[in-house]
């Protein structure tokens, strides 16, 4: 692939395909609502949790099938290989490993702040939240920070890069280019 041919997408384009991705995800989130409305903690599990893991999931298959999300098919930009036009599975997986961590890190945290509250009544939606946040093991939030900072890095890489590649892009020899993607919805 010939650098001159190829046009790299930019921020605001990858944060308008990311939007469109959640508006698309997002009735996961009110089926969760509506389901565990009478179970203070499931519908909080539900809500940190489910939806996360489903988008890293979601992700990494449309990467691997199509060459984008339906987010990114939108927006007209597609994830490729280095070399080609497609990505595998491998390298889909390292390129969402950041978020893979992060929610591994927000779960488990989570687990144990949740086991560490006694008493759930009179608890509403975001008093429970604030009292997981109070509980949560301070190591959980060093490394929450510590992937923080990753995500800070992976950015200032991005901008700072001529191709607009990200630190998870470079690690997993892929990019983002402007182009029609496999997503066929005839």
């Amino acid at each position: 692939m010939e650098d001159d041919v190829i046009e790299y997408a930019g921020f605001w384009v990858r944060l308008w395909a990311r939007l469109i991705d959640a508006i698309i995800l997002s009735p996961f989130l009110i089926f969760g609502f509506i389901v565990f409305r009478n179970n203070l903690v499931i519908t909080g599990f539900y809500w940190n949790y489910s939806i996360a893991f489903l988008t890293i999931f979601y992700e990494v298959y449309f990467f691997v099938k199509f060459g984008a999300t339906i987010g990114k098919n939108k927006a007209h930009i597609k994830v490729i290989g280095m070399e080609t036009d497609a990505i595998t599975w491998w390298q889909s997986i390292i390129r969402n490993a950041p978020d893979y961590f992060l929610q591994m890190f927000n779960f488990f945290g989570g687990l144990s702040a949740l086991h560490a509250i006694n008493d759930f009544s009179g608890l509403n939606f975001f008093s429970l939240q604030k009292l997981l946040t109070q509980n949560r093991n301070p190591v959980f939030g060093l490394l929450t920070g510590l992937i923080s900072l990753w995500f800070l890095a992976d950015g200032i890489v991005f901008l700072c890069n001529k191709k607009k590649r990200s630190l998870h892009d470079i690690i997993a020899g892929t990019m983002v280019i402007k182009g029609e993607t496999r997503i066929s919805f005839k």
